[in-house]
């Protein structure tokens, strides 16, 4: 009986209308449940039939709400607005939630990205395609205007469900449009179509354009959706915070689309190209040139500020058999591998302070088996060339006493970030010692994960711990577009050498640009500093900390990688927009001073 106060078919809906049909099956579903208790069926079957009832009669209601509310005349076969949060749940079946009409408006750093979402909701009975261009469609004769310049920095994508190996559905994939720039809405639900902005060459100021949409197949309304991109006068740094997710640029595994996807979300380490045969003599000095033409080859990828890693040095050819490992002889060997690296790597802009060596994976994750072979790799290579770095990941029973025995012998620490959050002291004392310090984490399942509370706030953590960076395993592995028995991890989908990027993964650079904003600050509030206006950076230097705090600082000592499977763990996403407008207006005012 409430149904059947509540509907109203006053909206002047014809019978193609999606409402109509699905009212129809409400009453056929009413109509079923009091058959049903006439029939004497069990109460239980009775009840959840009953939820299944409500659960569709709230989404005719929701549909009905948003009808209703609709700047959009009767009659159009979809409906669009704005979605003032696309990290969150989407549901296609609930119409538009988090919903407001009218223009996309971004406003952006120089040097960044910055991601919006359209929710176009279908009312018809049937299924629409959804053509979108940013110029207006050409009806008559004669060439269409085509995009104006400003279009390509702007990237256009569709939101795809995929399952979790739990059997739940996640809305992650972001694949671009095609060809044909549609998108499909099935009939009575909603489909969000992203707009990845991207601000790298454009000046500051104001950078309007227009995004049609039109209904393909069919005679229908053009959507003209305006954009409005204002450009601040400040740039973020591009090569702040150091970011690996265990990924290589190597030709036989990423495509030249995979390896600009890896650069625009903030991968700055990676695992370097195979390295070369150093061929020695029998006292272990060079014995003929070596062969780097592959590796050029590979390296021509790279950019300049990249951390490349390695297992070992180059592998040596001795004349004979190889000498004792950690003999005198071995040593100069090692020294004469490591030295031909640095002399070939440094003029293409490498030096020492951007490879290390990384020859075991978790240490103390699985107790101390491989400790001491650890230990006496990183000894073999300070003792061949003390420039040369070493880097691990501790993970697992890591204890500042078990670290304090390879002060001298590591240069990059990037313990798991679970860790840190357990052991304040331990923090401390990679703060202390740690000539590099990054954090890095491996749970998983990955698309389990949310965008928001997980992914974008990993970087605030990062902030919070001091490190320089941070990263997670894995950037691609499994075949994600399955629900993956075992779990997943990875942060893309990937078909052959080819990427899509998940909301996840876009969620992630947004939160490393976040970092590189409270770096631009702090580097602003130590300039203004040093000239005298104290004050003005103590405040700006308060901003960036109570940013963290309000916005992740709960998540610490609460949220881990057990915590977060039983708790809530989203964070309040209007809070943190308002802190970056204020990071953004505190930063611009600082640079105004002298």
């Amino acid at each position: 009986s409430a149904l059947d106060s509540e509907v109203d078919l006053s909206l002047g809906l014809d019978k193609s209308h999606f409402l109509v049909s699905l009212l129809d099956s409400l009453i056929a579903e009413k109509s079923r449940l009091r058959a049903m208790k006439k029939s004497g069926v069990s109460a239980a079957a009775r009840a959840d039939a009953s939820s299944r009832f409500r659960k569709s009669a709230d989404r005719f209601r929701a549909i009905q709400q948003t009808i209703a509310q609709s700047r959009t005349p009767l009659g159009l076969p979809f409906m669009v607005s704005v979605d003032d949060n696309p990290w969150d749940s989407f549901d296609p079946l609930q119409g538009k939630p988090h919903v407001s009409d009218g223009a996309i408006k971004v406003t952006a750093y120089q040097n960044e990205f910055e991601d919006v979402a359209l929710s176009l909701f279908n009312p018809t009975g049937a299924s629409i395609d959804v053509r979108a261009q940013f110029f207006p469609p050409k009806l008559g004769q004669g060439k269409p205007e085509g995009d104006p310049e400003l279009a390509r920095s702007i990237t256009l994508r569709r939101l795809l469900p995929v399952q979790t190996a739990s059997g739940a559905q996640v809305w992650d994939a972001l694949p671009e449009l095609d060809l044909s720039r549609s998108i499909t809405v099935p009939p009575g639900e909603s489909r969000q179509l992203w707009l990845t902005i991207n601000t790298h060459g454009l000046p500051q100021g104001a950078h309007p354009v227009t995004l049609y949409l039109k209904a393909l197949g069919m005679d229908s309304t053009v959507y003209s959706v305006p954009v409005e991109i204002t450009v601040l006068p400040i740039a973020l740094p591009g090569t702040v915070y150091r970011k690996i997710n265990w990924s290589s640029f190597a030709s036989a595994q990423a495509s030249d689309q995979a390896v600009r996807d890896m650069i625009d979300h903030g991968i700055n380490v990676i695992y370097g190209p195979t390295l070369p045969t150093i061929p020695v003599d029998e006292n272990g000095a060079l014995a003929s040139p070596v062969d780097w033409t592959a590796f050029d080859a590979e390296m021509q990828r790279v950019p300049s500020h990249f951390f490349l890693l390695w297992g070992a040095p180059a592998p040596l050819k001795w004349p004979g058999d190889a000498p004792e490992e950690g003999s005198d002889l071995h040593i100069r060997g090692l020294r004469t591998a490591i030295h031909e690296m640095n002399r070939h790597l440094d003029p293409m802009g490498f030096p020492y302070e951007q490879w290390a060596f990384y020859p075991l994976d978790e240490p103390w994750n699985t107790g101390f088996e491989y400790i001491p072979q650890f230990k006496a790799f990183c000894e073999r290579i300070k003792a061949a060339e003390p420039r040369a770095q070493n880097y691990t990941d501790p993970a697992g029973a890591t204890r500042v006493a078990f670290v304090e025995e390879f002060k001298d012998l590591i240069d990059v620490w990037q313990p798991e970030m679970n860790i840190l959050k357990r052991d304040p002291a331990l923090v401390k004392w990679f703060q202390d010692n740690a000539k590099h310090f990054w954090a890095y984490e491996a749970t998983g399942p990955g698309k389990d994960l949310l965008p928001l509370g997980y992914y974008r706030t990993y970087a605030w953590l990062a902030w919070h711990f001091g490190t320089e960076g941070a990263g997670y395993w894995v950037y691609r592995g499994e075949d994600t577009w399955w629900p993956v028995q075992g779990g997943d991890w990875s942060a893309v989908y990937q078909t052959n050498e080819f990427v899509v990027p998940s909301r996840r993964w876009q969620a992630d650079r947004d939160g490393v640009e976040d970092y590189r904003a409270f770096h631009l600050l702090r580097e602003e509030a130590r300039r203004v500093r040093a000239a005298g206006h104290v004050r003005q950076a103590e405040e700006a230097e308060a901003l960036i900390s109570e940013a963290i705090a309000k916005v992740v600082g709960w998540q610490i000592g609460v949220i881990d990688e057990i915590t977060r499977h039983t708790r809530e763990y989203e964070i309040d996403f209007d809070l943190l927009l308002a802190y970056r407008k204020r990071i953004a207006e505190t930063t611009i005012a600082l640079r105004a001073l002298n």
